[in-house]
């Protein structure tokens, strides 16, 4: 049941009006009410406060709307609440309290208060549903009395020294407790003052506080909360303890400032903890900043409430930026549900939940970090302490390592050439398809049934030099034998091996790879050949065959050459000049041809070159030089060829000695062949019949000078003497090329 007062805006917001005339009687009350002094409220009987009138204000400095709706636990405090419970406990089981008294702070001072408690009952029933209280405020009394801080509801309450001193810090009063503080009996602590049993640090600081105190106070601006400090003091044995005093200032009833007074506790042993906590907390600080690695205090909400230095090279943000924040802020949304899973789990049983396990979390710049997560809870606390390994690299290194395995694998399997591995005795432990396959074999299971010492290789002489070549190297290129494959076909081979060993240096594995190179060896086997064969040629051909590199070097001189240059053996010529080997003008001539070829990749053909040999003995060479291109395009150098053409040239010279003869004889000569055609004629010819050289050419005699005189049968007879072999000789009646006729003796010889 709830009380409606009216619009009093210290009522309850929620109560039910009265109506009719009992409005009139209800307003009358109210406004007799908040015209009280003292302090009235309405609390039901679970507490919580429906009424508070205008005295609350002078009591507490707060207005009455703010008591409404709130709880007597809230409002009093739980010490004093504790203490005031009894009385409560007896208004609520329908008792009168007619008078209490409590000591109660307002957060600016304490206030002695008088307390009266009134039951309020049903009406039918006649049950408890509440309760009035009144307050009456009798702290300036009190004060006035000088002594009531020997009140035994006070002192005897209290587990604490309770004193009063005057401006001078001189006491005036202290209670018994005392002694169980300081060691001094009442008598002697009143003979001290706070100078005496304060070590000096802590009594500067105290006259420092209650001096800037008093001088509030004094000015009119008292600070509206009592003055509380922890202080060093001396006990009576001379050992240092610690106390803490809470104190206020004491006026009289003009409000003139007359003294102070106040609580004194004994916090030795809660000091004493403290600095042991906080020792412990220091060291426990410094181990969690010095793990080495990322590690968090999380809170029951997944608050972050601690985070040492390794966390920001992890995730990228300061102590500072993480602590306050979730946790889950940094969670990778693939993460986040286990890990709440875990989180709650571990709050409800250590056991339940995985102590390690792997997450993605995301750093500062958006990235995402692969990480382990070990987590634990503190003892007797909700809170778990969280250590995170980046494992980021760890993974990616190991990812990487995959790939390549996977790569060497996948190479492995399918190299165009055989891989192997087999012991010192030739034990095979491992061979790729590539290798089985070349070697005839179906599966390695089957090829490791044979062993490579014994029975791949066609000469064991091979099989040796390979084990020496390896006492002083780990690495053999390009060493070639012959294997034998399973149907006995012989195989050649390139290796490049390398050998394992252990760290006595003893062999205990060649790893190698095998290059079938049989048909390369037999197309080598054929050029080889060819090379023989077209050497062969070349050196018993009659004419000179040579190469030149691109410096004009000789590169190869076959027989002809040889002797052409006045040499014995080709060694004699190879890899030198012309200028090395003839006179450096003859050297000039054939230089200039030489890098016509290089320079302009064209071929000078039939080139006749006189060639003068050691001895002195001249000879006529007609060459043909070719540029010598490789199968890029390149000029590699040059090809030359030559024949002795010095009886060629001799015989030239002699019909051309013959030749001038002929045409210095004054007789007209003609030569023809056997079927009269003219060859050739001499100047006497063309002297008497007035045709040149050109119209003679290619023509018969008849065809230029027949006169049409003599008969056929005198032509007839005439052919008929040539054709047997014999001189004819006899008389022509010609013709001119003008047409004048001439008569003319002739002679007419076979060749």
């Amino acid at each position: 049941m709830h009380y409606n007062y009216g619009d009093n805006p210290h009522k309850a917001a929620n109560s039910v009006k009265p109506v009719g005339s009992l409005q009139n009687q209800f307003n009358l009350l109210d406004n007799f009410i908040d015209c009280c002094y003292e302090m009235v409220c309405y609390c039901n009987s679970e507490l919580i406060i429906e009424y508070a009138n205008k005295a609350y204000h002078n009591l507490f400095g707060k207005n009455g709307q703010s008591l409404v709706g709130q709880s007597v636990k809230t409002v009093l405090g739980e010490k004093v609440f504790n203490k005031a419970q009894l009385y409560i406990d007896k208004v609520l089981s329908g008792e009168q309290v007619l008078y209490f008294e409590q000591l109660v702070h307002n957060g600016n001072q304490f206030k002695f208060i008088e307390v009266r408690l009134i039951p309020e009952k049903e009406t039918e029933k006649g049950n408890t549903i509440g309760y009035w209280a009144t307050l009456n405020d009798l702290t300036n009394e009190k004060k006035s009395d000088g002594n009531f801080l020997t009140h035994s509801l006070f002192y005897k309450r209290f587990r604490e020294e309770l004193w009063m001193a005057d401006l001078k810090f001189q006491f005036t009063y202290i209670s018994p407790y005392s002694k169980n503080i300081f060691g001094f009996a009442v008598e002697e602590r009143l003979t001290q003052s706070y100078r005496e049993i304060l070590i000096p640090d802590s009594f500067s600081y105290f006259l420092e506080v209650f001096q800037t105190e008093i001088a509030k106070c004094v000015s009119g601006q008292q600070g509206k909360k009592p003055v509380i400090m922890g202080l060093e003091a001396y006990h009576k044995n001379g050992e240092k303890i610690w106390v803490e005093i809470e104190a206020d200032f004491l006026f009289d009833s003009l409000n003139n400032l007359v003294g102070i007074y106040g609580i004194t506790r004994d916090i030795t042993e809660r000091k004493i903890a403290q600095l042991k906590a906080t020792k412990s907390q220091n060291i426990y600080k410094a181990i969690f900043e010095s793990t080495g690695t990322a590690t968090l205090i999380v809170e029951e909400d997944t608050t972050i409430s601690m985070a040492n230095r390794e966390c920001f090279d992890l995730t990228g943000y300061s102590t500072e930026e993480l602590v306050g924040r979730k946790w889950v802020d940094f969670v990778q949304e693939e993460s986040l549900e286990k890990m709440l899973l875990y989180h709650n789990r571990r709050r409800l049983s250590t056991d339940s939940s995985l102590k390690k396990y792997e997450v993605k979390l995301i750093n500062k710049k958006r990235e995402t970090r692969e990480a382990i997560l070990s987590v634990g809870m503190l003892p007797d606390t909700t809170q778990s302490i969280v250590s995170i390994f980046d494992i980021t690299e760890q993974k990616q290194t190991l990812q990487l390592k995959q790939e390549l395995e996977n790569r060497f694998q996948n190479l492995y399997e399918n190299a165009s050439v055989g891989l192997y591995r087999t012991t010192t005795d030739g034990q095979i432990l491992m061979a790729n398809p590539t290798l089985i396959k070349l070697l005839g074999f179906s599966s390695l299971e089957e090829l490791q049934k044979s062993n490579l010492e014994k029975e791949g290789f066609v000469s064991q002489g091979k099989r040796e030099v390979f084990k020496q070549a390896f006492k002083n190297s780990n690495l053999i290129i390009g060493f070639e034998s012959e294997w034998k494959s399973k149907n006995g076909e012989v195989i050649y081979v390139r290796e490049n091996v390398h050998s394992i060993k252990d760290i006595n240096g003893q062999v205990l594995f060649f790893d190698g790879s095998v290059e079938n190179i049989t048909e390369s060896k037999k197309v080598e086997q054929e050029r080889e050949n060819e090379r023989i064969l077209l050497r062969t040629i070349i050196d018993n051909i009659p004419h000179a065959i040579y190469l030149k590199d691109l410096e004009l070097r000789k590169l190869i001189a076959n027989d002809t050459d040889v002797k052409n240059m006045g040499l014995s053996h080709e060694e004699e010529a190879i890899g030198k000049t012309d200028f090395e080997i003839f006179p450096h003008a003859q050297a000039e001539l054939f230089n200039k041809v030489d890098q016509l070829v290089i320079n302009t990749g064209k071929p000078v053909l039939s080139h006749e070159e006189k060639v003068i040999l050691k001895n002195g003995v001249e000879k006529w060479m007609s060459t043909s030089k070719l540029p010598l291109i490789d199968v890029s395009g390149n000029i590699r150098g040059l090809v030359g060829v030559g024949f002795d053409i010095t009886e060629i040239v001799k015989a030239r010279e002699k019909i051309n000695l013959q030749e001038k003869a002929l045409n210095s004889a004054a007789n007209a000569i003609i030569i023809t062949n056997k079927n009269g055609i003219i060859e050739w004629v001499n100047k006497g010819f063309t002297k008497l019949t007035g045709y040149s050289v050109t119209d003679s050419i290619g023509k018969t005699p008849g065809d230029l000078v027949k006169s049409g005189k003599h008969s056929s049968e005198f032509y007839n007879e005439l052919w008929s003497v040539i054709l047997a072999g014999k001189v004819w000789f006899g008389e022509f009646i010609n013709k001119r090329k003008n047409g004048e006729l001439y008569d003319e003796e002739e002679t007419i010889s076979p060749i």
